[in-house]
C-alpha cells in the first residue's frame, strides 16, 4: 500500500482548501505553516492511544555504565512492556517491574524494580534496583516512540489513516482563519480517529481470537491466574 509523503498531504489539503492540485511552494511561509498544522496533527494522532505502528524495540548495553542509570533512546515517550534483563545467568534473561520514583520507600534493596526519570525537553533515563548488574548486561527495552516529524517533501507518517491529518490541518487552518468551517472539518477528523482506535481494538481482539488484557497482551500476566 502507498504511503502518502509530506508533499501529497499537502497536495491534498490545497485541493480541498485552494481548489488547487498544487499545493504551496515548499519552503515557502504557506507551506510552513501547513507544515506546522501536519506535525500538530500528528502530534495529537500519537498521543490518543497507544498505537502498535509506535511500538519500538531497542538493546541497551551496560557496558562502561557509572551506577544504575541509562539513558533512554531520544524518541522515548513510555514504556510499552517490562525491560527484560539478561545477564547469561537466567535463559531468557529477567522482567523486572516499574514503579513510580515516589515508591522506592516501599521497596526493600533488594527487590528488582526500575523507574524513569527526565523530560522530553532533555531526555528520560531509566534507574534500576539493586544496582549491582554485571558490567554488559543487556537490556532489552520496548517502548512507545514519539513520531516522526515531517520536515521534507519525501518524508511519510506513521499514522495509518492520512484522511485524518488531512481533516485536522484543514480545521487548523479554517480556525485560524476564523472560517466557522473549522467545526465541521475537526467532527471529520474526530470520527476518523476514532475509527482508527477501533480498529487498533479489533486488531488485538483478532490475534488468536481471544481478547487481551494490557497485563495480558504486554507482560504475559493473566489476572486471576498468575
Amino acid at each position: 500500500m502507498a504511503v502518502d509523503t509530506l508533499n501529497d498531504i499537502q497536495s491534498k489539503i490545497a485541493s480541498l482548501v485552494d481548489q488547487s492540485t498544487t499545493p504551496p511552494s515548499s519552503g515557502g511561509s504557506e507551506w510552513n505553516i501547513r507544515t506546522t498544522f501536519i506535525n500538530r496533527a500528528i502530534k495529537e494522532w500519537s498521543e490518543a492511544y497507544d498505537w502498535e505502528n509506535l511500538r519500538s524495540i531497542t538493546w541497551l548495553n551496560t557496558s562502561g555504565v557509572s551506577g544504575a542509570t541509562l539513558a533512554l533512546p531520544a524518541d522515548f515517550r513510555k514504556m510499552a512492556a517490562y525491560p527484560n534483563f539478561y545477564d547469561g545467568s537466567i535463559d531468557g534473561g529477567e522482567d523486572w517491574s516499574e514503579i513510580m520514583p515516589h515508591e522506592i520507600n516501599l521497596h526493600i534493596s533488594t527487590d528488582k524494580y526500575f523507574y524513569i526519570l527526565g523530560d522530553v525537553g532533555h531526555g528520560f533515563y531509566m534507574i534500576w534496583n539493586p544496582a549491582t548488574l554485571a558490567s554488559g548486561t543487556t537490556i532489552n527495552i520496548q517502548y512507545y516512540k514519539n513520531p516522526t516529524v515531517l520536515s521534507v517533501t519525501t518524508d511519510a507518517t506513521e499514522c495509518p489513516n492520512p484522511e485524518f491529518l488531512i481533516d485536522r490541518t484543514m480545521a487548523f487552518i479554517f480556525e485560524a482563519r476564523s472560517d466557522a468551517r473549522f467545526q465541521e472539518v475537526e467532527a471529520k477528523a474526530r470520527e476518523k480517529l476514532l475509527q482508527m482506535i477501533d480498529n487498533e481494538n479489533a486488531k488485538s481482539v483478532a490475534y488468536r481470537n481471544e481478547v487481551k488484557t494490557p497485563e495480558k497482551l504486554y507482560y504475559n500476566f493473566r489476572v486471576g491466574r498468575d
